[in-house]
């Protein structure tokens, strides 16, 4: 699995790391999704689980390679891009 582009500063045990972070509530690592193309897709989380995961992960990067908090912030956005789960869906009740 390839990260998300040659300029990125994350390197790959930072993509592990931010991968097994967004898995954590599903008892699930890097290495049981590694060989699965659509990982990703398979798993489903909440705006509310993710926006924490967001949270956590510009801090992350922000403590692990010292860049500005705009850049993890671009680095994490294009990581949801690529690889953040599913959203689950909320049923709404229309009026």
């Amino acid at each position: 699995m390839r990260f998300l582009s040659r300029k990125s500063k994350i390197d790959n045990l930072m993509f592990v790391d931010l991968v097994n972070k967004q898995l954590e509530p599903h008892d699930v690592t890097y290495v049981d999704v590694r060989n699965d193309a659509n990982w990703f897709m398979k798993y489903k989380t909440t705006i509310q689980q993710q926006n924490k995961f967001i949270d956590w992960a510009i801090y992350y990067l922000i403590d692990k390679t010292e860049m500005s908090t705009k850049r993890a912030e671009g680095e994490v956005s294009w990581f949801i891009l690529r690889y953040g789960l599913m959203l689950k869906n909320k049923k709404h009740n229309l009026v």
